[in-house]
Formats: C-alpha cells, sequence, structure tokens
C-alpha cells in the first residue's frame, strides 16, 4: 500500500508544480520565476522528472494491484440479509483474530457500508480488494458480556443486511426473535471475544455496544490484508451461504 499513497502523493505534487508555473499563480509570488529557481539545478524540466517519476511508480503500482490473489469459482455478491461476501470477510476476521490471540474468538461484526463492491467469478487481484474494502480499517478485538452481546444482536437486527461470524440471529419483520453465539443463546454472566473494525470500536458506526467492551486488543492488521491471507490460502474462493442470518415472514 505504500506504493499507493506514493503514486497519489506524486499526482499531487505533479499538479502542484503545473500549477506553480503557470502564470496564474504569480500574483502570490509563486510564478514561473520561483518554480525554476527551485529546479535549476536540473538539465530535466521538473515537469519532466514529476513525469518520469510518475511513469517509475505507475509501474510498480500497476503490478502490486495485478497481482493475483486467488481464483473465484463464481461471482461472490453482498446480498439481503445474509450476504456471501459478507459472510466471506467476517469468517476471515475471525479466524485471523483467533490466530493472533491464539485464544477463541466467538464472533466477528462488521458494517455492511466498509464493502463496497462485490467480487466476480475469475481471477482476483490485490486491485480487486482495494475496490471491495477501500477503507485501511485495523481488525480489533473487543471482549462483551452476555447482556451486551444481546444489545448488539438487537442493533445487527436493524440492519438490511447482517456482517457476521460465529452468531446466528433469527429475526421477523417486527425485530429480532433469538440470537445464538458459540451455537448457545449468551450468558449474562460470560465473556465473548468479538471481532471488529478499529473504526467501530472507536465510537463510530451502528453498534453502541461494541463501545463497551471491557478489553479490547489492536492487532495491528488491516482488515483488507486479512481477507487477502484467507483468500491466498483458499485458492478456490467460493460463496457460503449458511443460515446464520434467518428472517421469518
Amino acid at each position: 500500500m505504500r506504493s499507493a499513497r506514493l503514486l497519489l502523493s506524486l499526482l499531487a505534487i505533479s499538479w502542484v508544480v503545473s500549477s506553480c508555473a503557470s502564470s496564474s499563480w504569480t500574483g502570490m509570488g509563486w510564478g514561473r520565476s520561483w518554480f525554476e529557481g527551485w529546479s535549476s539545478t536540473s538539465e530535466l524540466s521538473a515537469e519532466q522528472q514529476v513525469a518520469n517519476l510518475l511513469s517509475e511508480y505507475s509501474e510498480d503500482y500497476q503490478r502490486l494491484m495485478g497481482a493475483p490473489i486467488a481464483q473465484v469459482g463464481t461471482t461472490i455478491v453482498h446480498t439481503y440479509p445474509e450476504s456471501s461476501l459478507g459472510n466471506l470477510i467476517a469468517d476471515a476476521m475471525r479466524f485471523r483474530a483467533t490466530r493472533h490471540m491464539r485464544e477463541f474468538i466467538h464472533a466477528a461484526v462488521l458494517e455492511d457500508g466498509s464493502i463496497f463492491t462485490f467480487i466476480n467469478e475469475g481471477v482476483i487481484t490485490r486491485g480487486d480488494l482495494v475496490e471491495l474494502l477501500p477503507y485501511e480499517s485495523e481488525l480489533i478485538v473487543v471482549k462483551l458480556n452476555g447482556e451486551k452481546i444481546q444489545n448488539l444482536a438487537q442493533e445487527l437486527s436493524d440492519r438490511e443486511v447482517k456482517v457476521i461470524s460465529g452468531m446466528r440471529l433469527t429475526a421477523n419483520p417486527s425485530g429480532l426473535q433469538s440470537v445464538l453465539i458459540d451455537r448457545s443463546t449468551a450468558d449474562p454472566d460470560q465473556s465473548y471475544w468479538i471481532a471488529t473494525s478499529d473504526w467501530l470500536a472507536n465510537g463510530n458506526g451502528p453498534f453502541p455496544s461494541l463501545w463497551e467492551a471491557s478489553e479490547r486488543v489492536e492487532t495491528g492488521l488491516l482488515i483488507r490484508d486479512v481477507v487477502e491471507e484467507a483468500m491466498t490460502l483458499q485458492r478456490m474462493v467460493l460463496p457460503l451461504l449458511d443460515q446464520r442470518v434467518m428472517i421469518r415472514r
């Protein structure tokens, strides 16, 4: 991702350089004389220097973003109320958090708005993952008691799409009917580890129960990298719908 950030920085520099060299900046004292003074030590014009840098890093960026991650067996979409794409991402979060903590992680929760697109059949590249999960969100693990798990389930039931792992929600048009975590009802006296994003855990989004954690562990892992790792290990990625969300009419 450093190459991507550097390319964006170079694009910004290119704009500034072009603007400073134009006569429209002379009234601010940023005219061509200042610009030429900055670049007089080089045989190439500053515009050409920037162009060369952009070309160099653009090739690196394209190589980085075009790197194949895995093969996708069929298109994986983000659907209501259970999302095969959401299941894939939430499962990756929970399993990676378990490895990091060396402790069982009961569930994972992510806001559906964090997922921007879908995955087409065929080869998925790192650039596809950046489009899918553009935010630099980090994987966070929080500890909640059973009462807060019940509250979290109610908050999830109010969302059109549920992005969860390790939980099973049953609802009807009137609201939440039941929630299972680790295949059991939530025990008010027990504590549960939940994998989520730093943005949600930091007091943002639609799940205030996550803000009331008794413990919090920062993994230092980007969720996008966690998903990439999970896909690389699978090689053939397929959609999964397992009725972790059921809506009774």
